[in-house]
């Protein structure tokens, strides 16, 4: 049984060599057939080089470098495309969460039979504002997408197969790995531990910019998996709201009032829609160009 361990890393010089080193340490011990790729996302840093340097170490150490920084979900998506093991494992080159809890998820995959096994976060050294931050999130998000996992957000995932290979999703949508599972109906499960801080770098989010991006996001999702159903509740909806409203005897204000309310909530689906075929067209085309893989595949 061969695992793929995927990583997405944007200007992370300075985390890459522990992310590797701890990855081969925890697979070493189980004793399994491991491949490492770490995706570089388009650094402006030295992470490149630095990737390369260590593939001289670490047999096992495939780089594939984009040529331009299109985000996690891309850089992920990148790695689905080249993985050739029969299990998957995603997580970020942040070492936030730590590689040594994988034999405990496979332990987990394998003796409940499911289909993936997330990580689960709890919070340790980090700031209280960036724990409520999340807490607050995941609630929202479940209520939005009503999704039942209790981390809708986690990337640290061990994936039974290769869920995702030749899928490509839109920009965010990294974030609901999880919620795309469920609503394929897949089985999963959960195990917990602690986020570290990052030892190296900086984080790439602040707390406004997480939840403003997130935000966006989850509204992308909702429309996404809502989109053979959702919309078409909602145009009838609207139209029943607007048919019922020509029969209503009211005042100008009033009136004004609901031509407003039409106006809005019709300039709004609208929108919605655009996004939406704009996600589908995403999906039917190759969302990043390969600037260099190392070592070089035959």
């Amino acid at each position: 049984m061969k695992y793929s361990v995927i990583a997405p890393a944007y200007n992370e010089e300075g985390n890459v060599e522990p992310l590797v080193r701890r990855i081969c340490e925890v697979m070493d011990k189980i004793d399994v057939e491991t491949e490492i790729l770490i995706v570089d996302d388009g650094s402006s840093d030295l992470t490149f080089a630095r990737l390369k340097e260590l593939t001289g170490e670490f047999p096992s150490l495939t780089v594939i470098s984009l040529e331009e920084n299109r985000g996690q979900t891309v850089a992920y998506q990148a790695g689905f495309d080249f993985a050739t093991g029969e299990r998957i494992v995603t997580m970020d080159a942040d070492l936030e969460k730590d590689p040594a809890f994988i034999p405990e998820m496979i332990e987990k995959l394998d003796g409940e039979q499911l289909d993936a096994v997330y990580f689960r976060k709890l919070y340790k050294d980090v700031p209280l504002i960036r724990k409520l931050a999340s807490r607050a999130a995941n609630i929202f998000r479940r209520a939005v997408t009503g999704d039942k996992a209790v981390d809708v957000g986690s990337t640290f995932i061990l994936y039974r197969w290769n869920i995702f290979k030749g899928r490509n999703f839109a920009s965010g949508f990294h974030r609901f790995f999880i919620g795309f599972m469920e609503t394929e109906g897949l089985s999963m499960g959960y195990i917990e531990g602690p986020v570290y801080k990052r030892a190296h770098g900086e984080t790439k989010y602040t707390t406004l910019g997480r939840l403003k991006q997130g935000l966006l996001d989850l509204f992308y999702f909702y429309l996404y998996k809502n989109r053979k159903i959702g919309l078409y509740k909602i145009i009838f909806a609207l139209s029943a709201f607007f048919i019922i409203s020509l029969f209503v005897p009211t005042g100008d204000g009033v009136r004004t009032a609901i031509n407003f309310f039409m106006i809005t909530a019709l300039a709004s689906l609208g929108a919605g829609i655009v996004h939406v075929s704009h996600l589908l067209v995403q999906q039917k085309r190759l969302p990043y160009k390969i600037r260099e893989i190392w070592p070089q595949r035959s």
